[in-house]
């Protein structure tokens, strides 16, 4: 009787220390609130004529691709810059393709300026307004850096830490920048190992994890004008399995180097009836504002507005 007591003990014991399963009671209060609240649909991009298409949600994993030169890291750019400004929300990247650092940072304050900060343009923002925007800039966007290339290990931990300082979405542009464990040995169980690592790291924060990967070089140029999805990524399959939206940045002109339109492309969204379906719509970019606008003329904004008109007060 006691070996048979200091056994359930010992179960006991075990079941408490390792924490490996919940049940639905252990919850409950967010699932009440849920239900209370209903459900919630995705958040605008703030480009609303997107809304059908691409959402925002915490806890969600996004795979970013497209062409080299077709806008990819300028559409991260604007649609952080539009968090940060209008939701309040901090940002950290690790993009070593964009250094040096503080002409990567420039763009950033180009693009909330929606004016040029070099001098040798007539519509260059002032000093004043550069030292307020560099400050803005300094509060809400975080730049990671190392001497060596990153695990995804080391990326992680150091996202853990910007979690705690606030920080709400994370990018890593692009994903093949991150040294990779065991990739010599068998790179698709690698590739599988990192995508779950950073799904996992954004379902347990309710975050935002934004990757971009860039397509296979094609072997015939006219592949460019193909529109890239997951097929044309190394580990289409494990792109498709592990993410929970797949965008693709597209420049449907890129011969025309005048024409500045971008063709935006789901080509998955994970739980659709509250995040949109798979499709296609348009934005077009403005060299001299650096920012993506809704119509060819480039005259309609998210930030027209007050910038601060729909921040929250709770934005996380």
């Amino acid at each position: 009787m006691e070996a048979i007591e200091e056994a359930a003990i010992l179960a006991q014991s075990l079941a408490a220390e390792t924490q490996f399963f919940t049940t639905a009671m252990d919850h409950r209060d967010r699932l009440i609130e849920s239900f209370k609240a209903g459900k919630q649909p995705g958040e605008t991009t703030y480009y609303q004529h997107l809304d059908e298409i691409l959402t925002l949600r915490m806890g969600f994993l996004y795979c970013f691709t497209g062409w080299p030169g077709g806008g990819k890291t300028e559409v991260l750019t604007q649609l952080s810059v539009l968090q940060a400004a209008i939701k309040g929300r901090k940002v950290a990247m690790y993009s070593p393709e964009s250094y040096p650092i503080d002409e990567y940072i420039d763009t950033f304050i180009h693009c909330y300026l929606g004016k040029t900060t070099d001098t040798r343009f007539p519509h260059v923002c002032s000093e004043r307004e550069y030292q307020q925007a560099m400050k803005w800039a300094d509060e809400f966007f975080y730049y990671c850096d190392w001497p060596d290339t990153p695990t995804v290990d080391v990326l992680l931990r150091a996202f853990e830490f910007l979690y705690s300082q606030g920080v709400r979405i994370f990018i890593v542009d692009p994903f093949n920048s991150i040294s990779t464990e065991g990739e010599d040995r068998n790179i698709a169980v690698a590739l599988k190992k990192n995508l779950t690592a950073f799904k996992r790291f954004a379902a347990q924060k309710r975050c935002m994890v934004w990757l971009v990967e860039h397509p296979k070089t094609p072997t015939d140029p006219k592949d460019f004008d193909q529109i890239p999805t997951n097929r044309h990524l190394f580990g289409g399959t494990m792109w498709w399995n592990k993410i929970d939206v797949g965008v693709t940045v597209h420049r449907p002109n890129r011969e025309d180097k005048f024409d500045r339109t971008v063709l935006i492309k789901t080509w998955k969204v994970k739980r659709q009836q509250l995040n949109g379906r798979p499709g296609e719509g348009y934005l077009y970019f403005d060299v001299k504002t650096n920012r993506y606008y809704t119509d060819n003329a480039c005259t309609v904004h998210p930030m027209s507005v007050d910038l601060y008109a729909e921040r929250e007060q709770q934005p996380f």
